[in-house]
């Protein structure tokens, strides 16, 4: 489907997660899935928090987006942001050129 980058657990261990700001949180990620809100199958969960661009698929056919962030990357991002155009989602550099597209 398209390359993935980034997702709701990105920390090294896969039994544990992440929390605000890049510290390693002791919580299963099987608990931070189970903290999500209500999802139906097909939702879309769109989340920024991480400063890390990402599109990855989870849960019963879901998609996890992130624009990434313009003031503060995190990872070695580039700055970035996010805009929708119809049921196009695109990551943006900041001067205007997408560097990923996704169809929705």
């Amino acid at each position: 489907m398209s390359k993935k980058l980034g997702g709701p657990c990105r920390a090294p261990n896969p039994e544990v997660g992440c929390e605000p700001g890049g510290v390693v949180n002791i919580r299963p990620c099987k608990q931070l899935v189970a903290d999500l809100p209500p999802l139906a199958p097909g939702d879309i969960l769109l989340h920024g928090h991480t400063h890390v661009p990402a599109w990855t698929d989870f849960g019963q056919g879901n998609l996890y987006l992130n624009p990434g962030s313009v003031s503060i990357p995190k990872e070695n991002t580039a700055h970035s942001y996010m805009t929708m155009e119809g049921s196009t989602a695109c990551w943006k550099t900041m001067e205007g050129a997408c560097y990923h597209q996704l169809q929705l």
